[in-house]
């Protein structure tokens, strides 16, 4: 992964967060209450749930992102990383 690329990926996760805590803000309890449908309900319900770790993900990949884009294979890093999430 190069800069460039790393650079991309951090803006899209930025965007991707914004749009998720913009939705959770805004419109999820409206559309929790409206749903009808069983199929969308379960939906909001995945949402629910993986909303409050979305954050940690996030965080996990732009991290895990910087040092893959480094070039350097570092098994323990890797480790410590992913421990610490």
């Amino acid at each position: 992964m190069n800069r460039s690329e790393l650079r991309e990926l951090m803006g899209r996760l930025e965007s991707l967060e914004a749009l998720a805590k913009l939705f959770n803000n805004l419109w999820f309890d409206r559309i929790r209450q409206d749903a009808k449908d069983v199929k969308a309900q379960a939906y909001l319900t995945v949402f629910d749930d993986a909303f409050p770790h979305m954050n940690h993900v996030i965080e996990f990949v732009r991290r895990s992102a910087g040092l893959l884009s480094s070039g350097e294979e570092s098994h323990e890093e890797w480790q410590r990383l992913q421990s610490a999430v």
